[in-house]
């Protein structure tokens, strides 16, 4: 079971919170953290885990980056620019 919350709060930068119950896989602790840059949805992820739940932190660019030419390239709309800016769901 996961529920989660996303929000667009820049035309292009998006944050996400998540957090996940696993009932069949436990672990005592865990954490991971990821900085990228000049890659497809850069961006900041942070993730922890205690016991059966996973917890999961990101602030990512939703376009995608072009290494030939060294640029961002705008995704063309998609089902989460059509959402309202900030969601609450069940997953």
């Amino acid at each position: 079971m996961s529920a989660g919350v996303s929000w667009l709060f820049t035309k292009n930068k998006a944050l996400q919170l998540e957090v996940v119950w696993i009932k069949d896989i436990g672990t005592v602790a865990e954490f991971w953290a990821n900085w990228s840059h000049k890659t497809d949805h850069a961006g900041l992820i942070l993730e922890a885990g205690l016991l059966w739940l996973s917890f999961s932190f990101k602030i990512q660019d939703k376009r995608k980056w072009d290494h030939e030419n060294g640029r961002w390239v705008p995704e063309p709309e998609s089902k989460f620019e059509s959402r309202t800016p900030f969601k609450y769901e069940w997953f």
